[in-house]
């Protein structure tokens, strides 16, 4: 007699089956590296399309293109450091295609740092495969950071990377025997020692050296506090004195000095304290969270699909379980790494802004995000047997989605930035009379990109492009401030762009608005790119149209080598 078919023309054991299978692919899938490799260009590939200079890139980037090697090593000299990070700019520059290469480097370096993450959580046992997707995928979006378009941020990147490098070879360490074991020490030393160029992980490290700690009780069950400390940190003494060594070679033989004489002073006071815990709180992590929750709300049906299927693929039968016991110790984890992640920023005076130049000071707060949002979905969503929920899953998701959109949208920005700083640049060039001042005072009330101001050698920078030679300074300036001159004097130089600037010279104010082909900022991403392939003769008259440009002499009594006075 014929087996009982179903309507596809199966038996319902094989349906069962293939359903069965269909599970276990997905599963493999859901926890393996795709995923983080998918986030991390969602999030990030805007940087694959960004032809920008922007903020102190105007001074590094030209400065190594045009081969100013005595200026480059000057500033090396007085930022002081370790100064690997001088030839960090210099390979990164080089790379093709030119002022695109670096920004390439800066997206491998974040999928690698992502791919590197995922294998210490793995690595770790502390978290479950799909947490260790879920903490990876977080922490790659998490959008704070928005200065990864700069060179100038890219060792940063590199430091970041080396870092996790070197942690992942640490806990290896710990498995290892023999000349493996070695290998594995002294790769872990050296990384982590270059990643300190990235002197916030500093701070960072002691977090790991407790997750260490952790580690090695997990794997010898019985250990007590005096085997700790007689036995485990004797023979790991290296490692725990690797981040003081570091501070007093960069203290005693790479000291700032000149004009960052200033740069990672001690400010222990309430004021500053309250600054940067508060600048912290509110722009690294509030509005991070208020910006992402926006995004994804205004793309309601990308939600509703993300949320119907973390619904349909998210079974109890391959989501595992973790005791709640776990998930709170995470939690505490989270917490402290978020505490060294802000501390090195916050006591010597810095805060970061939500968006823009100063959002680098956020760079450390992905992980510990990720490890709180997931160890709290995991102990509000759980049922009793430690699974975690769709419902669960469905709000890590979304905040996800929000961080991977929100993410995109500053690279949007940078671009739309760079595109408006272009038409500024063609429409200077195409009025010659405007190139006879030596001091610029703009007016600009549509500011892109995130941040609300050009420091003066962006300005000087743009100037050049324009008309060439090092003779002229831009300044942001609603009217004219002639104390600004004096008080920038010393700055005035080839290291900044402005060689054979004049202070005296004739004076102008620059009144920059919107011209008749701008529009939204993704809508001028989308209309420069769609011309680039179709019409590339229009692209440039529909570039200049994005900005009008109305340059107006002034008088002023410090113009005094200024002819038409």
């Amino acid at each position: 007699m014929a087996s009982h078919q179903s309507v596809t023309g199966q038996t319902k054991p094989a349906a069962i089956e293939m359903t069965a299978e269909r599970a276990r692919l997905l599963a493999a899938l859901w926890r393996g590296e795709t995923p983080v490799v998918l986030v991390a260009l969602l999030a990030h590939g805007g940087l694959l399309l960004n032809q920008g200079i922007y903020w102190d890139d105007w001074i590094v980037y030209t400065q190594i293109k045009s081969g100013a090697w005595a200026n480059l090593t000057s500033l090396a000299d007085q930022l002081g450091g370790i100064p690997t990070y001088l030839y960090i700019w210099v390979v990164a520059a080089a790379l093709p295609p030119e002022g695109v290469g670096y920004k390439f480097l800066a997206f491998a370096l974040i999928i690698a740092s992502g791919l590197v993450l995922l294998a210490i959580c793995r690595r770790m046992g502390f978290l479950t495969p799909a947490e260790s997707v879920l903490v990876t995928c977080l922490a790659v979006a998490y959008p704070a950071d928005h200065t990864h378009v700069l060179l100038i941020t890219v060792p940063y990147l590199v430091y970041w990377f080396s870092f996790l490098l070197g942690v992942l070879l640490m806990f290896q360490f710990e498995n290892a025997h023999g000349v493996r074991r070695w290998v594995y020490r002294i790769g872990a030393l050296v990384l982590l020692f270059f990643g300190f160029g990235l002197n916030s992980l500093l701070a960072f490290y002691f977090g790991v050296l407790a997750l260490g700690l952790f580690y090695v009780m997990r794997r010898r069950p019985g250990i007590t506090a005096r085997d700790l400390v007689i036995d485990v940190a004797p023979k790991r003494l290296d490692f725990i004195l690797l981040p003081f060594v570091f501070w007093l070679i960069y203290r005693i033989f790479f000291p700032p000095n000149g004009i960052y004489s200033y740069y990672h002073q001690f400010v222990i006071d309430l004021p500053t304290l309250q600054f940067g815990v508060g600048g912290f709180l509110q722009a690294g992590l509030l509005d991070q969270l208020r910006d992402s929750l926006l995004a994804l709300i205004g793309l309601p049906l990308l939600w509703l699909v993300l949320v119907v299927a973390v619904y349909r693929f998210w079974p109890s039968s391959w989501a595992e379980t973790g005791s709640r016991a776990r998930a709170g110790a995470i939690l505490a984890f989270g917490f402290a790494f978020l505490v060294l992640a802000v501390v090195p920023y916050i006591v010597v005076g810095l805060a970061p802004s939500a968006e823009g130049w100063s959002s680098r000071h956020t760079i450390l707060l992905g992980v510990p995000v990720a490890l709180i949002v997931v160890s709290s979905a995991r102990l509000l969503f759980a049922p009793s047997k430690g699974q975690l929920s769709a419902v669960g899953a469905a709000v890590i998701v979304s905040l996800l989605a929000g961080f991977v959109l929100d993410a995109a949208q500053g690279y949007i920005g940078w671009e739309a930035r760079w595109l408006t700083d272009s038409s500024f640049v063609a429409n200077l060039a195409a009025d010659p009379a405007a190139g006879k001042y030596s001091v610029y005072w703009i007016r600009d009330d549509d500011r892109l990109g995130g941040e609300p101001s050009y420091r003066f050698y962006e300005w000087s920078a743009l100037l050049t492009r324009a008309y060439g030679g090092q003779t002229r300074v831009g300044v942001d300036a609603t009217t004219p401030d002639p104390a600004f001159l004096d008080a920038n004097a010393q700055y005035f130089n080839s290291s900044y762009g402005l060689a054979g600037l004049d202070p005296s010279g004739c004076e102008a104010v620059v009144t920059i608005t919107r011209g008749p082909t701008a529009g939204s900022q993704l809508g001028m991403v989308a209309h420069y790119f769609i011309y680039s392939l179709t019409d590339p003769a229009y692209r440039g008259r529909w570039l200049a149209g994005l900005t009008a440009v109305s340059v107006q002499a002034v008088d002023s009594p410090r113009a005094t080598s200024c002819p038409a006075r």
